[in-house]
Formats: C-alpha cells, structure tokens, sequence
C-alpha cells in the first residue's frame, strides 16, 4: 500500500500541531511559526554540516544541536524540551573556541569563510526563533528555559563563525563607524 505525502488537510489554511496531531491551528499561529522558524535553523544547519571538514571539532556539536533543534520544534508547547545541561553543554563549547580567539572589541560583519558566513545566518535565524519564543512566554507558550537555549545558542553561532574564519586564515571584519561628510 503507497502512502500520500498531501492530505490536503492544510490546504484551508490550518495544520495540525507536531506535538498534538488533533489539535488544529491556523498556520499563521505563533507556534506555528516558532515551528517553523526552528525547522529553517535546523535546515540551514544542515547546510553548514554538509559543508564541514570531517576533521572540523564543530561537526559532532552542529550534529547533536540538530537533534536538540529536531525535538524544540515537536514538542509540546506545555512541555519543556530544553535542559539546563544542554545550556551548560553550549557554554562548555563556546568557552573552549573563545579560548582560541582573539578578543573581540567591537561588533563584527558577518563573512568571511563560506561556512563561516553559513554560521552567520544560523545565527540570524536563531534569533528571530528566540523573538518568536519570547513572544510565546508571554502568552504562556514557552518556557523560559527555551528562550535561554536559544539565546545561548546564537552566541554559539558567532563565537563558531569566528572560529571557522580563524582556521581558514580569514580575520574578523570590524564594523567600524561611517563618518557623514557635512559638505557636499
């Protein structure tokens, strides 16, 4: 027996809940577009994977934040999947490539490498999830633990877009202020 991929249940506009398929929402609810919005980290993660050296130490790490990622965007907006320890385990990999990286004294244009540049764009996503689940802690939707998660996890993107350009012999782009000219 073959299985269909389309329902066409979505097609008026709503979608089931991944946590809860007999729950119906429209796809413009805020859960969904938290869901969403993960589903894109998780894809642009897998590019950045593709794309890394077998010997890169950040391969095993993107591997098992896909699998953290995979289970925030099932789970049950009631339930937490974060743990403090995935927090922690985050803190652990940025303090080991800060360890290695020149101290960063003002704010730095994304580039650089191509996976370097990858990680600044997981990096941007990131925190466009994080402003969704800040909005859904508000109502009640999110824990603040996945707010944490994500915050933590965007400066995990930086300090591995950093750290991809060192080992690539790239340097960091400081943003340097533009001076207007008052003459024409």
């Amino acid at each position: 027996m073959s299985h269909s991929l389309y329902s066409r249940q979505g097609d008026k506009g709503s979608t089931c809940l991944p946590a809860d398929p007999h729950t119906q929402v429209s796809k413009d609810d805020l859960v969904i577009e938290f869901y969403g919005t993960a589903e894109e980290l998780n894809a642009n993660l897998g590019l950045l994977k593709s794309k890394l050296t077998l010997d890169s130490p950040a391969l095993g790490e993107v591997a098992e934040i896909q699998r953290q990622l995979y289970a925030l965007s099932l789970s049950d907006s009631n339930a937490c999947p974060v743990e403090h320890t995935q927090i922690q385990q985050l803190e652990n990999w940025i303090d080991a490539k800060l360890a290695l990286l020149p101290n960063q004294n003002s704010a730095i244009l994304p580039g650089g490498d191509t996976n370097a540049a990858l990680a600044y764009i997981c990096r941007s996503i990131c925190r466009r999830a994080e402003r969704i689940a800040v909005r859904l802690n508000k109502q009640g939707l999110a824990s603040p633990l996945i707010i944490a998660y994500l915050n933590r996890l965007s400066d995990y993107f930086l300090v591995l877009a950093r750290r991809i350009n060192q080992r690539q012999g790239v340097s960091d782009t400081p943003l340097k202020p533009t001076t207007t000219s008052t003459q024409d």
